[in-house]
């Protein structure tokens, strides 16, 4: 699986309670991270999300991005979470700090 580098600066984001899992992978060149795991906001109220984004990682790679990974989810288990990734010139490999979630259109009103 390659993801698309740029929008809104991150390559692949699991947000507000959602699981993602993904098997081989390239996640490369973004302008924030390349993986993000947060609480994320309901498109409805715009209030912050109480579970965050969880995701299960097969083999793959990310590289190139200010931050690798960023975990804002409580619980996450950053060890099991990397077991098979390789993460290799980010400016950060793995980062906890609060970073700004990506939006969809209809998010943004």
């Amino acid at each position: 699986m390659a993801v698309r580098t740029g929008d809104d600066g991150t390559g692949l984001a699991s947000l507000a309670g959602a699981r993602v899992a993904v098997g081989a992978f390239l996640v490369r060149g973004n302008a924030l991270c390349g993986v993000m795991l947060a609480p994320g906001r309901d498109p409805d109220t715009g209030l912050p999300v109480e579970g965050g984004g969880m995701a299960a990682f097969g083999v793959g790679e990310v590289s190139d991005n200010p931050v690798g990974v960023n975990v804002q989810t409580r619980g996450v288990d950053t060890a099991e979470l990397l077991e098979r990734v390789v993460l290799t010139r980010n400016g950060r490999d793995l980062d906890t700090s609060e970073l700004r979630a990506p939006t969809s259109p209809a998010m943004a009103n």
